[in-house]
């Protein structure tokens, strides 16, 4: 969309450039977008719309939704939504819910608004064992439309680690993994911000 969107202020501010000798009016535009994984948890949703000039005006609002926060000895952070205007939304995923003796996983973005309008996917929950046998992989963080969440952890020695963080637009941050350890702290991954395309068809 060429001089369409204003990154500075966030806002759609005109109309694309017609290309082609289409007029203006008779555009559409394809917004495809993610909400903002969440820490140690799901990934964010995903939607898409497709709308007409009329329908955009002279202004829509774009927001990316930031990815949550890693927690350590407590709760990650919620995935922030992505939006233009109230045209499409999707919102972010859940952060991760700490326990003395693992977590809970986080869950997946509900469904917002669009054309077609997706929910997320769950994380994995973090790990712990008092033994030295090892962990099996865990920890592993939601994976969105757009990319990957946070890998899972594998390890067999005693120790603790913190989960990764989410690899693609809207992926989950990884849970942590303590294996045979009798102190010490560790925080899942911190989400993965969401995206906003926004795609001119004449």
């Amino acid at each position: 969309m060429s001089g369409a969107l204003d990154l500075g202020s966030n806002k759609i501010t005109s109309l694309a450039t017609p290309t082609n000798g289409t007029a203006g009016a008779s555009a559409q535009y394809g917004t495809e977008i993610a909400g903002a994984g969440g820490g140690g948890g799901g990934s964010g949703g995903y939607s898409r719309k497709l709308a007409t000039a009329a329908q955009i005006g002279a202004s829509q609002t774009v927001t990316i939704g930031a990815g949550g926060a890693a927690g350590t000895s407590g709760n990650g952070g919620n995935g922030g939504a992505s939006s233009v205007g109230s045209l499409c939304t999707a919102n972010g995923g859940g952060g991760g819910v700490y326990a003395n003796s693992g977590s809970s996983p986080g869950a997946a973005a509900t469904a917002g608004t669009g054309d077609l309008a997706c929910t997320g996917t769950p994380g994995s929950g973090g790990g712990y064992s008092n033994t030295t046998t090892g962990v099996s992989p865990v920890g592993g963080g939601g994976s969105s439309v757009f990319g990957g969440g946070a890998p899972a952890i594998f390890q067999n020695n005693g120790g603790w680690y913190n989960g990764y963080g989410g690899t693609g637009y809207g992926g989950g941050g990884g849970g942590a993994v303590a294996n045979n350890v009798a102190t010490g702290a560790v925080g899942g991954g911190s989400g993965a911000n969401g995206i906003v395309t926004i795609t001119e068809y004449s």
